[in-house]
């Protein structure tokens, strides 16, 4: 017999996948993927929830603090992480600088990765609806992953989509204290 909890555990799980699945095979520029993908379960957020908590303390702000309490309501946490790799894309100049070449040399940042970023988290977050996942797009969550090192490559943007399934969503009402 499947009860509640059980239930819910298991349909995050499959979302959370299903999630990560549509964020990875999204459209990327000149079919280069410069993106890394991680999905946490609940008995990996305590590092996360202390680095949070950490930075809005240090920092004084608030509203990290405000969703590191938020993630310990949650159930899964899917992070995608973007890494600076130039499309050496001829006559574009999106990122402020002539080409790839002045872009590297004054240390830039390539615009086509977060495209992608924002594109695979589109594409999650349409899935994930769809599913009925209650979600947020949070950078608190994402800095805290960047100050953890939680990724293999050097990503140099982390947004966090928080998963959960309940009777109302845990991500609404939320006061900054």
């Amino acid at each position: 017999m499947l009860r509640e909890k059980s239930i819910i555990e298991k349909a995050l799980e499959q979302a959370g996948l299903s999630m990560l699945a549509r964020a990875k095979t999204a459209p990327k520029a000149k079919g280069v993927d410069s993106l890394e993908y991680i999905l946490l379960e609940k008995e990996d957020f305590p590092a996360l929830i202390e680095e949070m908590d950490k930075q809005g303390r240090q920092h004084d702000i608030p509203f990290f603090i405000r969703d590191a309490k938020n993630l310990e309501n949650t159930h899964m946490l899917l992070l995608i992480g973007c890494i600076d790799e130039p499309r050496n894309v001829p006559n574009c100049g999106f990122c402020g600088y002539a080409d790839c070449i002045e872009n590297r040399k004054h240390r830039g940042r390539c615009v086509y990765p977060n495209i992608d970023l924002g594109i695979a988290l589109g594409s999650a977050l349409s899935l994930g609806q769809s599913l009925g996942v209650d979600s947020r797009v949070m950078m608190t969550m994402g800095k805290a992953a960047m100050s953890l090192n939680l990724f293999e490559k050097p990503v140099v943007t982390v947004i966090a989509l928080p998963l959960s399934f309940s009777s109302k969503s845990i991500f609404f009402d939320r006061a900054t204290s």
